[in-house]
């Protein structure tokens, strides 16, 4: 430059280039502070009982609140009954077939370049941040959050609450391996202690998501924050106090009578890993085995730990309103499956049933209708579209799920023709509103069936496999080939 008129323009350029950047960075702050943050909850093993959802003996005051103040799904499903492959789905966006029912999201199944939904939004300016179990395998993906909070070692896809010290050194047993450690001694299924909420795993996910939630409203970046609680999985050990709440004898009664001319395999490992449990003999009150006693200090455990996980979200979301971030903050809440406490002579998931796939689900977004309830079919790997759509965030174009987010407008617009899940990666399923069709890949018995059809019209809780009657055989047919044409021919009409 030699001259004072050439310096002085390229003065000039560079102020202005700097203002202009200076500028677009405040309009993308501005822009990135306006977007609503995500509270993102999951629970463990919840299956709706819930006084939201219509269970009279349910203490679930903070949620059932959370559903009034937002959406409540009435028909809400899993895509595989078992914590590692449902969280992954839903994290991925692939169905679990889709990624050969991976237990990792580090896999060689899933897809190169997929990015996971808090990877989307850390991308997109969120500040992410996890506690508790939000994947299974806590090393999953680890560089999708800001921060990873690993207080008191409550992380991970195991955790126990156990205060007794017996307890705490058996339990090492039930982890050591998939098969049942018959010689060693085993921690016990229940264990009812007084002592404070904070000692217990989901009380510290509670104070990390409080102590969050204080830094982050300090911010000017829009946030997702996953918190992941553990109760009410296996085993029961909330604080004596909630399990003072409940007589069991008034609790439920399960129908403890197999499916009649059913297929699934029923063994209840995951219950019979504790050692109060017997190793052999059918899990059922009355059997040489199994005790009234003890299938009442299960379902009264069950209760408990549903009441104490709700205290624990209680806390969180009363300080999300305390720091008035609820006026901007999307709050969903949802569960990975089910759980049978008994029923069909079942304890545990890993079956297409309802009472293993159906979940809790609830989502409140500001400035959306309150209050509000729906019977529409939605499934879990719906989440991360809905989520991506709410908050103005691109969504992959891999994604398998559809999201619900018109339902908030419209609940009772046409929605999904039928749900998809699958047990144990081998047993697909089709479920509609008036059947049930698993499908087995072998027969289980000589000359017989490869099917399960429940008729939901006359047999709501799935006790009866009524494939073999002839009358139903134009109706399995119908329902194989509307599993074949897959879940994208049972999206709502002019979806994509």
């Amino acid at each position: 430059m030699n001259n004072f008129h050439d310096q002085t323009t390229y003065r000039k350029r560079l102020a202005t280039g700097i203002f202009l950047s200076l500028l677009a960075s405040l309009l993308m702050t501005v822009a990135q502070a306006d977007r609503p943050n995500v509270l993102f909850i999951a629970v463990d093993d919840l299956r709706p009982r819930l006084g939201c959802m219509g269970d009279a003996h349910a203490i679930s005051p903070n949620i059932d609140q959370l559903a009034d103040q937002g959406f409540l799904f009435k028909q809400a499903f899993c895509q595989a009954a078992a914590c590692f492959p449902s969280r992954v789905s839903v994290l991925s966006g692939f169905r679990p077939e889709s990624i050969g029912m991976t237990g990792t999201f580090e896999s060689e199944k899933v897809p190169a370049g997929t990015i996971a939904l808090p990877r989307q939004f850390k991308q997109h300016g969120y500040t992410t941040v996890m506690a508790g179990k939000v994947w299974h395998n806590s090393n999953d993906d680890t560089g999708g959050w800001t921060r990873i909070r690993d207080d008191h070692g409550i992380r991970g896809g195991y955790s126990p609450g156990y205060q007794l010290k017996s307890n705490q050194d058996s339990v090492q047993n039930y982890l050591k391996s998939d098969k049942l450690p018959l010689e060693l001694p085993r921690s016990e299924s229940c264990e009812m202690i007084d002592y404070p909420d904070d000692l217990a795993p989901d009380g510290v996910i509670a104070q990390i998501g409080i102590d969050e939630l204080q830094k982050l409203s300090q911010d000017n970046k829009p946030f997702f924050l996953a918190l992941g609680f553990y109760r009410p999985h296996l085993p029961y050990t909330p604080p004596k106090k909630y399990w003072d709440l409940f007589d069991p004898d008034t609790l439920p009664v399960p129908n403890f009578n197999p499916v009649q001319n059913g297929l699934q395999e029923w063994s209840s490992h995951e219950l019979r890993r504790y050692g109060d449990i017997p190793n052999e003999g059918d899990l059922v009150p009355g059997s040489e085995v199994f005790s009234a006693e003890k299938a009442r200090q299960l379902m009264h455990g069950y209760y408990a730990s549903v009441a104490f996980a709700d205290s624990q979200i209680g806390r969180v979301l009363n300080e999300l309103k305390r720091l008035k971030l609820n006026e901007n903050t999307i709050v969903v809440l949802w569960s990975d499956n089910g759980f049978s406490s008994g029923d069909h002579s079942w304890w545990g998931k890993y079956t297409n049933l309802r009472t293993s796939t159906q979940i809790a689900l609830m989502i409140s977004v500001p400035g959306k209708k309150k209050g509000v309830e729906s019977s529409a079919f939605v499934e879990l790997v719906d989440l991360y579209p809905t989520l991506c759509e709410l908050t103005g965030i691109a969504k992959p174009d891999w994604l398998e799920g559809t999201s619900f987010a018109p339902l908030l407008d419209q609940p009772d617009r046409p929605w999904k023709e039928a749900v998809f899940t699958t047990a144990h990666g081998r047993v697909p399923a089709i479920r509609t509103r008036d059947y049930l069709l698993t499908i087995h890949k072998r027969n289980k018995t000589p000359g017989g069936s490869s099917y399960e059809l429940f008729d939901l019209r006359k047999d709501p809780n799935e006790t009866i496999n009524v494939v073999d009657n002839p009358e139903y055989a134009p109706t399995v047919e119908k329902l194989l080939k509307q599993y074949q044409a897959g879940w994208k021919a049972a999206q709502p009409k002019g979806m994509k």
